[in-house]
């Protein structure tokens, strides 16, 4: 008989068998569809008999050409069937669907789903379903960093409550937390930030499995309360985010978004069943074209966020406006200046910056250092405040007397104790409950060459206001901002109101118009490189422009290196001598950069040795053996240009001057910085019992390690 024959009969054989096997334990266990005999979905659905050289009998395919991370192998395998039209398409948990915060990852649909039999129901009488496995092993998953490793038991019994997806109790066996090591929910170590995100809740409904566990996005999706099908995506039906305790702001009635709003989601949608994009103006209510912000809708007084407090306590009470010495016209005074929060800034937040939550909240994690990353209610955290008063010293030259500092002091500060505090604010600036309409005003010229900077300015009650500004320019949408610059030629106008931080909106808008004369000429920058330089090179960029707003910024590189921005550039020692090509170029505000330049230098670095040396100390011995009270004492110096000395680098002795013998050798090293442009000078006094005298010598230091002899 052929021998490949009888291997491909038995092979055959087997797989009958098999096939018999599976199907039964198929239908004894209902929970095991849809991969069952019962559906026509037998074993060589996905497995070949012939592919006896391939892992698990899979297809010997031909070379798979990937189109991206997801795209491999078994995934497609998996999407030859759901692909939405036996079964509904399903993409893959990755970076390529999430976002690449995390790095370039993929899990693939194997990972998480045994697709033979329902573990969960077999091993811990789950009827949930959904194939997921009791062992999810991690170093599956493609493209982690670091790769993870390892296996973690997974207990999934239903959508919800305990042994969910995530249920946050101790056990980190969710099948949404075994994986996680970097994202801010559910860790499978406990250490995530916010290990209690929506315990025990369904993740797929704002994570759903069909888009990846991608975070939900109301306006790309435009769901709409009608839509049936997936039920998550209902706004406010049962099953719905927003009809469901729990997954909308507070836990009960009024507080869910349908009731808040009465289910009239016309109200603010375009389309009146919800959903896709907001009206540019809701009626009845005062939001500028192009939408506005939470306060619009919710007034001063809301309490719709009142389950987050807002009320913000100063750091440590008093903060330090000024170090010591650091108030320009107080540079006698030889204390810090510190000033309480609370008698410039109210601590409603939601008044103190215009009520405009956006001001805090476009990316407010970000801007939290992950060591601490939850609000610690002070002012000065993350992204906020942590420069204090920044500009304020120029805002008060004006009021500043460099004739009689003390009494410019006193316009705004009283000694308490030995430290000045602010007292007097209110004589200048408003209150923070002033409910005067605020007025704004502009720095606006009536023309501009090149680009126009034009600064608001807030006034309460005819004193300094604090506040938020809006504009709009040349009729656009409406922005927020304390400045604004133009760069465009031609004539435009502007028109600006302001929010005072009481809340009080200016009653009538400012209008200003003004005409912008094109720019066509860049900046011109130069710089006071040198040739050589010695330890260390600092190099100042000076750049200039015709404009009226001049220079927006000037950029280098060194050594092909990346571009950066600045006008000094500082290279710190290094042994050797370094060779640099500096590349530097300047950009005005209207956009015109100048052709770069280029400048070439090097930078020496490392030391020699000066070895002082009396008489011939190093062959005969110490100088103590011939006269007990032989010393020396010397001062190195480095000499400018005309041979004067230009600082003085060293000074020494013998060693435990006067005593010094007889413990000194009579040898002594000093180290000096290698310098071919500067010269070096040792003065070098000595005295013996009977005797005494001044050397002078003049040496230079050309290598590094190189040793300087010089006898006394």
């Amino acid at each position: 008989m052929n021998i490949k024959y009888a291997i491909t009969v038995s092979t055959k054989l087997l797989l009958s068998v098999f096939l018999v096997f599976v199907s039964s334990y198929a239908t004894a266990e209902g929970l095991d569809e849809p991969h069952n005999a019962v559906n026509s979905i037998s074993c060589d659905k996905c497995h070949d008999v012939f592919a006896y050289d391939q892992p698990k009998l899979m297809p010997p395919w031909t070379v798979h050409a990937p189109q991206n991370i997801d795209d491999t192998q078994l995934n497609s395998l998996c999407w030859s069937c759901h692909n939405d039209i036996p079964v509904p398409y399903v993409k893959t948990h990755s970076s390529l669907q999430t976002g690449t915060e995390y790095g370039n990852w993929t899990v693939e649909c194997s990972v998480c789903h045994d697709p033979h039999v329902q573990e969960q129901n077999n091993l811990n009488g789950s009827t949930y379903g959904k194939l997921i496995r009791k062992q999810i092993s991690l170093d599956r998953i493609t493209g982690a960093i670091p790769q993870k490793s390892g296996s973690k038991t997974v207990k999934l019994l239903g959508q919800t409550g305990a042994k969910s997806f995530a249920d946050g109790d101790a056990v980190y066996d969710g099948v949404c937390e075994v994986c996680h090591t970097k994202t801010s929910h559910h860790r499978n170590d406990g250490t995530g930030t916010e290990q209690s995100h929506y315990n025990g809740f369904r993740c797929t409904s704002c994570h759903s499995h069909v888009n990846g566990f991608d975070g939900f996005d109301h306006a790309v999706a435009a769901v709409k309360p009608e839509d049936p099908i997936p039920a998550e995506n209902n706004c406010t039906n049962t099953g719905g985010c927003h009809g469901t305790p729990g997954l909308a702001w507070g836990s009960s009635g009024p507080d869910w978004i349908a009731g808040v709003h009465g289910s009239q989601c016309g109200r603010c949608h375009v389309d009146p069943l919800g959903g896709g994009s907001i009206v540019a103006d809701p009626p009845d209510m005062h939001i500028p074209p192009g939408g506005g912000s939470c306060s619009d809708c919710h007034g001063i007084f809301t309490t719709v966020h009142s389950h987050y407090d807002h009320n913000a306590a100063s750091q440590s009470g008093k903060v330090a406006v000024f170090p010591p010495h650091g108030h320009d016209d107080a540079e006698d005074n030889i204390f810090e200046v510190q000033v309480d929060c609370t008698t410039c800034h109210a601590m409603d937040l939601k008044k103190a910056h215009g009520n405009d939550c956006t001001t805090c909240h476009r990316t407010p994690y970000n801007t939290l250092p992950k060591s601490t990353p939850f609000w610690n209610r002070t002012c000065q955290q993350g992204g906020c405040h942590t420069v204090f008063h920044a500009g304020l010293t120029t805002a008060h030259d004006p009021f500043s007397d460099p004739y009689d500092p003390d009494l410019s002091c006193s316009l705004c500060h009283i000694i308490e104790g030995d430290t000045p505090l602010q007292a007097k604010c209110l004589n200048c600036h408003a209150t923070v409950g002033n409910l005067a309409v605020p007025i704004t005003s502009s720095n606006a010229q009536a023309s501009y060459s090149g680009a126009a900077q034009i600064v608001f300015s807030i006034t309460v009650g005819g004193k300094v206001g604090v506040g938020r500004t809006f504009y709009k320019l040349d009729g656009a949408a409406v922005t927020g901002g304390s400045q604004v610059v133009v760069s465009a030629a031609g004539s435009h106008t502007l028109e600006f109101w302001s929010i005072s931080q009481g809340g009080i909106l200016e009653s009538s808008h400012k209008n200003t118009s003004f005409t912008i004369t094109a720019d066509i000429t860049p900046p011109a920058t130069t710089s006071n490189a040198q040739a050589a330089y010695y330890q260390n090179a600092l190099i100042t960029l000076t750049a200039t422009d015709a404009s009226d707003l001049g220079v927006k910024n000037t950029y280098y590189t060194l050594n092909g290196g990346p571009t950066q921005t600045g006008t000094t550039i500082s290279i710190p020692e290094t042994i050797g001598t370094i060779a640099y090509t500096l590349l530097f170029w300047s950009e005005d505000w209207s956009g015109n950069i100048e052709p770069q330049h280029s400048v070439s230098f090097t930078v020496t670095g490392g030391s020699g040795t000066l070895r002082l040396v009396w008489e011939n100390s190093d062959t005969n011995g110490s100088p103590c053996i011939v006269d007990s009270k032989s010393r020396a004492w010397w001062t190195i110096s480095r000499l400018n240009a005309g041979g004067g000395v230009e600082a003085i680098l060293a000074t020494g002795n013998s060693g435990g001057f006067p005593g010094t013998c007889p413990g000194w050798s009579g040898v002594n090293d000093v180290s000096v910085h290698v310098n071919l442009t500067k010269h070096y000078r040792v003065s070098i006094d000595w005295e013996t019992t009977d005797d005494g005298g001044t050397e002078v010598f003049q040496f230079d230091v050309h290598t590094n390690g190189e040793v300087i002899l010089q006898r006394y």
